[in-house]
């Protein structure tokens, strides 16, 4: 596991005023898209190590959730920062200012930062730092244990995906499908044989992976993640190769809150992006009545394309691309 997710000291170095808002403030940011010269930030050096990477990747974070308007950021330091660190820091920030032998300016894109795998996945792949078009999807193995792991400032806790396994996950799939909300839209309730053989089946389907999202430690959902051309959507739009797909419930009913929606949704579509660098594309297929699922969607940055008859179900058909989804998170 990278080393940046270890600790889980909160950052607060930004809202502890370690940025000086004299210079920057939510009122000054320009929407979103606009023309508009960095957001800056005067940061206060004495507060933390500047050798520590977590903590300028916390620092970053914090940033970018105070001032999700601003896409680009320069970071002045009160003193300024020993150029040896700069490899490191450039892992995360695009360019850098100095003089002589010190860092004088950081300067960043929030949509490049959030496309950094090294900083989320706990198991970076090939496929997480290079496009390697010529390997079918197909051929890759199926993720064990844990795989993503972010911080939610709003919620000041930890959210994480692991793969799912037979030996933790079948009593909590067979507990959460029998739940009355969740049966209304993936209708799987059934006895714990049925969950065993449905999460058997999926460890033998190598077009799809199955995991569970915990908070702080704690399991709170379920979410598969699946290549669209080899899935039966494919027969209702044209798909691209290395399109993805996605399914996901809240079973810990307590979290089932508009926030933590959107948080889980953020997480699963921010991982899927991180994955694998080749897939563009995110797609799902939600039942067209579930209208607040849909919403929490259309505000990632997902397009409502038309609806369908599956098999099953009255479906949506919804897309978001990689460079919708990143001009709107902030984390």
């Amino acid at each position: 596991m990278n080393a940046r997710l270890d600790t889980d000291r909160l950052a607060t170095l930004i809202s502890d005023s370690a940025v000086d808002n004299n210079t920057a403030d939510a009122d000054a940011v320009r929407p979103s898209g606009a023309a508009a010269d960095p957001l800056l930030l005067q940061l206060d050096t004495s507060r933390f190590d500047t050798g520590d990477m977590a903590s300028w990747r916390q620092i970053i974070e914090q940033a970018c959730y105070h001032y999700p308007q601003a896409r680009t950021f320069a970071l002045e330091p009160s003193e300024a920062v020993d150029k040896q660190h700069a490899a490191d820091l450039l892992l995360m920030f695009d360019t850098l200012d100095t003089a002589g032998h010190a860092i004088t300016r950081l300067n960043l894109d929030q949509s490049r930062f959030w496309q950094t795998p090294s900083l989320w996945m706990a198991q970076e792949t090939e496929h997480s730092r290079r496009s390697c078009s010529d390997e079918p999807p197909l051929t890759r193995r199926q993720p064990e244990g844990l795989l993503y792991r972010r911080y939610l400032p709003a919620q000041k806790k930890w959210m994480a995906i692991h793969a799912a396994n037979l030996d933790d996950h079948v009593d909590l799939l067979h507990r959460w499908m029998n739940d009355d909300r969740v049966a209304h839209f993936w209708d799987m309730k059934g006895p714990r044989e049925r969950h065993l053989r449905y999460l058997e089946s999926c460890a033998e389907d190598p077009h799809l992976f199955s995991t569970i999202v915990t908070l702080n430690d704690r399991p709170i959902a379920y979410a598969e993640f699946y290549w669209a051309s080899d899935d039966a959507l494919a027969d209702y739009y044209k798909a691209d190769r290395f399109d993805r797909g996605l399914h996901c419930l809240i079973g810990d009913w307590r979290c089932r809150t508009t926030r933590m929606i959107q948080a889980l949704l953020e997480t699963c579509t921010h991982y899927v992006f991180l994955d694998d660098v080749r897939t563009q594309r995110i797609v799902g297929e939600p039942r067209a009545d579930h209208s607040h699922y849909i919403e929490r969607l259309l505000r990632l940055g997902f397009e409502r394309i038309k609806e369908f008859d599956f098999p099953h179900k009255r479906a949506a058909l919804m897309s978001c691309s990689r460079e919708s989804f990143f001009s709107r998170f902030s984390g």
